[in-house]
């Protein structure tokens, strides 16, 4: 099938009448490549023209020819919606030549069409940049590929890449590297710096402090990248508070207990203890300002004390922490009942010298149990650490 012949477009590239936005930013990517690799972008139509090749892009619930393919049994229907799956087919129909980049839902399509130009058209996608092939001409073989994921969540990076690498990216550096992690698949991220003055607020409804400043319309940095993570597909956990609050909290709500934390040489901070009953106010007010906000992909990262100190509030770490989770759970249920809490397994340190810092694969079992929300163990630095072998995988 010809696609584009010596410096002419042969093909057309079909979106349905009401494509949605990660289904026309499929069809801008193929258009955009095969523009780098032949020198020539075929059209873009949402009207099938009567003669040539035609690529078609979508679902068949948003693009008539694919819903005619089904139908003929040209493309099978997937069976999970949500699985992230792709179908890329070549095939005669109607008395031409049509290359199908079906998904099983938009971020399926977009897979399709990264699928097509890596696997069978030779592109190079790197983190560090891209290798596009050069030629007059681009013909496809006869191609039959069907993909289900065989991990439907699948995230990549953590809150130190965030933290350390990317204080001074800009907005091209944030585009480059989301639109990287579309093209390996990544469909959940790590937050973004997001919603800092969130406590702030509550703060200030609860007497404590003053209103902060009113937001202003301009989204930052973080926040557009957010949007754009949330268009390409991607779903993006809420990290939630661990309890530590401004010292004119504690002056106003002396009765309430609290722990005394220190993460290396840095000030001690006073946070709450996880069996306040504030403490179980302060998620659910968070959760409920951070979804009106940003919506929510009822996913949540939520760490007790990570890397630090406990210098004083919980003389038994285990306890606290059993606490914690148990708190943590009650909330989340309350807000957002379909809530999943993505644990990381970077706290679980089995080898501080700190009897306060130190876990035992029975403390990361009690910890676990006492969870009581849906939840999935997010286990940075697996190939090093290989926590997930102490601890008969979580």
């Amino acid at each position: 099938m010809l696609l584009v012949q010596k410096g002419r477009a042969r093909a057309t590239i079909v979106l349905g009448h009401r494509p949605t936005w990660l289904e026309r930013h499929a069809a801008d990517e193929l258009r955009r490549y095969l523009g780098a690799i032949s020198g020539i972008k075929p059209r873009i139509v949402q009207r099938v023209p009567r003669s040539g090749p035609l690529i078609a892009i979508g679902k068949p619930a948003t693009n008539p020819l694919m819903a005619q393919a089904l139908k003929k049994g040209i493309v099978k229907a997937f069976g999970d919606p949500d699985a992230d799956a792709f179908a890329i087919k070549t095939a005669r129909m109607g008395g031409r030549d049509i290359l199908f980049l079906a998904g099983s839902n938009d971020r399926g399509t977009l897979h399709a069409v990264y699928h097509l130009l890596e696997q069978v058209l030779g592109c190079g996608f790197f983190r560090d940049g891209e290798q596009i092939p050069r030629q007059t001409s681009i013909t496809l073989p006869r191609i039959d590929i069907t993909e289900i994921p065989r991990f439907r969540d699948r995230q990549e990076g953590s809150g130190c890449i965030y933290t350390y690498s990317t204080a001074y990216w800009t907005w091209r550096d944030w585009k480059r590297e989301l639109d990287w992690k579309a093209k390996r698949g990544i469909n959940i991220i790590w937050p973004f710096n997001v919603g800092t003055d969130i406590v702030d607020v509550i703060m200030a409804e609860w007497g404590v402090s003053p209103a902060p400043s009113k937001r202003t319309k301009t989204k930052s940095l973080h926040e557009r990248a957010f949007e754009y993570a949330h268009e390409l597909g991607m779903r993006i956990p809420c990290i939630l508070p661990n309890g530590a609050l401004p010292a004119s909290f504690f002056e106003a709500y002396p009765q309430c207990r609290s722990i005394v934390t220190q993460w290396s040489e840095l000030s001690p901070t006073r946070q709450l203890h996880p069996s306040d009953p504030i403490f179980h106010r302060l998620i659910v007010d968070y959760v409920r300002h951070y979804s009106q906000r940003y919506g929510t992909d009822h996913l949540y990262i939520a760490e007790f004390v990570s890397e630090s100190k406990i210098l004083e509030g919980a003389t038994d770490p285990q306890e606290a922490r059993v606490q914690f989770a148990r708190a943590m759970s009650d909330a989340i249920l309350e807000v957002d009942p379909e809530g999943t809490w993505m644990v990381s397994s970077w706290s679980f340190d089995f080898h501080s010298s700190d009897p306060g810092m130190r876990w035992t694969p029975e403390d990361v079992r009690g910890y676990l149990d006492a969870i009581t929300v849906p939840l999935v163990v997010w286990d940075g630095w697996a190939e090093e650490a290989a926590k997930y072998r102490m601890t008969d995988y979580f």
